[in-house]
């Protein structure tokens, strides 16, 4: 078992030639998405640094 934790993981892993091209671009994708996903809620988060308050 392997865990992928950063993009040179997955270099790794394809250039090891372990698992099947599409399963890795599948994994790629994935892993993106939940990148892209998180950036969008930490930009509408609430937050109170940075705020002055009266």
């Amino acid at each position: 078992m392997r865990i992928i934790k950063t993009q040179q993981d997955l270099v790794v892993l394809r250039l090891a030639v372990t698992l099947p091209v599409e399963l890795l671009l599948q994994v790629e994708e994935y892993l993106l998405q939940l990148r892209d996903e998180q950036k969008e809620e930490e930009a509408t988060e609430f937050r109170l640094v940075g705020r002055a308050t009266s």
